[in-house]
């Protein structure tokens, strides 16, 4: 009967383990220049807030960018005045830095000259990026 119980309980603890244990779930961070340095592309738009996900490079047909850590911006855009499909990207170099109240605040070239623009941190995971584009 103590075998039994024994084995009851081992069963009971890794049950709990595996149904708390959720992998896909993600932690939010603070929005803070460690946690926006990185490689972003961008996935999708929803009610004003833009998703993007963090890779290791940027995608060939798609915006992006990099938020290096010594605050030079590398961001992936059109490059050109045409926004219908199919878009050709180019990257284009400029800066950024982290703000008051979550506000990144970005420079960079465009294929038209030179654009100045904020984003507004949304939320921020270990592979998510949502923010919202104050210009």
């Amino acid at each position: 009967m103590s075998s039994r119980i024994n084995c009851l309980s081992s069963i009971l603890v890794l049950m709990f383990l595996f149904v708390s244990c959720d992998k896909n779930e993600e932690k939010l961070l603070s929005p803070t220049a460690e946690t926006i340095a990185g490689t972003w592309v961008y996935e999708g738009f929803d009610n004003d807030i833009s998703e993007y996900r963090r890779t290791y490079e940027l995608a060939e047909d798609r915006p992006g960018w990099i938020f290096h850590v010594n605050g030079k911006l590398t961001d992936r855009q059109n490059s050109g005045f045409c926004g219908t499909p199919p878009i050709t990207y180019a990257n284009f170099s400029g800066n950024w830095e982290a703000g008051n109240n979550s506000i990144i605040v970005m420079n960079s070239k465009f294929w038209g000259g030179d654009m100045n623009y904020k984003i507004e941190i949304v939320s921020v995971s270990t592979d998510r990026l949502f923010v919202k584009m104050i210009y």
